[in-house]
């Protein structure tokens, strides 16, 4: 277990914060003000759950935002399934007007909840985001107030070798969020895939259109793929040069979509956050591709229609052009929100 408990000056009411270079450096978070305003409610009572926690960019800003308006008590928990970046969070947060924990261990994580309920803390816990509802259960820390999703994929992940997510870093094409889970790495599954699934992978999660052409080699070579070298060899040989790049993106999104059961795992999410909260609880939800927007729009919809949520986007927020100038990995960001009717 390890645990920090640093104050720093509060900030200005008007003054927003910016990404350190520590932050940046591993993900800078998307939309951090549009996301603040949402949960701003949120972070007096109760817990607010920072579902994808990733390196700790928008909890710091949640933080920051709850301090600068003397908010009282702010309790967050952030959970994540790498632990990465679970590590890094713990690191840039240590700055931050509050307690944080990082658990190593269920044992470590229920002996700080008791100090987590009476003071302005943040938990980090190693978990997906599926296993929340057991996790607040086990900790304690209902009611839950606000929950949080920011999916897609890291700056940090994408440009670490070995983790397989950038066709641009040579390493073994991995492409698992949790390297230590027992579900198989890309390469592996691409062994075990027939040509078919894997045509239907690269069309349905990444709208290849030379998704048969790519399946087929990617199959027939499938005994020399271990890196993502290889993945960029074979794509090379089956689409022109002047398409590689924008195929090579698709390809990798789709495989790594396929690894993690991305959109499965992003369905169950959502349920459980929906039936997580607590009346007037927020959920707010950032997708970065036309699937994962389709599934948060659908939830948010069907609560909407049987009158336990309200909208409280009616049409996806898009980050402002000053953003997308300073960070260009925001332009395909969607933002939508709700609240739970009381």
């Amino acid at each position: 277990m390890q645990t920090a408990m640093l104050l720093h000056p509060k900030v200005g009411g008007d003054q927003r914060a910016m990404p350190t270079d520590r932050e940046k450096s591993f993900h800078e978070p998307v939309m951090p003000d549009e996301v603040c305003g949402f949960l701003s409610p949120c972070l007096s009572s109760g817990t607010v759950v920072d579902a994808t926690v990733g390196g700790g960019g928008h909890t710091r800003h949640l933080i920051e935002h709850s301090a600068a308006r003397a908010s009282g008590t702010t309790r967050i928990l952030g959970v994540d399934i790498d632990h990465e970046a679970l590590t890094h969070a713990h690191r840039i947060l240590q700055g931050s007007a509050c307690r944080v924990v990082l658990a190593d261990s269920n044992e470590d994580a229920a002996s700080e909840a008791m100090v987590c309920r009476v003071a302005s803390s943040v938990i980090l816990v190693h978990s997906s985001y599926v296993d929340m509802e057991s996790v607040v259960d086990r900790l304690g820390l209902r009611p839950v107030t606000g929950v949080l999703f920011d999916f897609g994929v890291s700056l940090h992940q994408l440009t670490t070798p070995g983790r397989g997510f950038g066709h641009d870093v040579v390493g073994d094409a991995d492409m698992r969020f949790d390297p230590r889970s027992s579900c198989p790495p890309a390469w592996e599954l691409l062994q075990r895939a027939t040509e078919s699934e894997v045509a239907d992978w690269l069309r349905r999660y990444g709208d290849e259109p030379n998704s048969r052409r790519i399946a087929r080699r990617l199959c027939r070579e499938r005994g020399r793929i271990r890196t993502t070298e290889d993945i960029v060899r074979v794509v090379a040989a089956s689409v022109p040069v002047s398409r590689l790049r924008r195929s090579l993106a698709r390809v990798f999104l789709a495989l790594r979509i396929a690894v993690n059961r991305e959109l499965d795992t992003v369905r169950k999410g959502l349920a459980v956050a929906l039936r997580l909260l607590e009346q007037r609880g927020r959920l707010v939800a950032i997708s970065y591709h036309s699937g994962e927007d389709s599934l948060v729009k659908s939830a948010l919809r069907d609560g909407a229609r049987a009158g336990r949520l309200q909208l409280l986007t009616r049409k996806p927020m898009r980050p402002a052009f000053a953003e997308v100038q300073r960070n260009p990995r925001a332009r395909s960001a969607r933002l939508r929100a709700a609240e739970v009717r009381a």
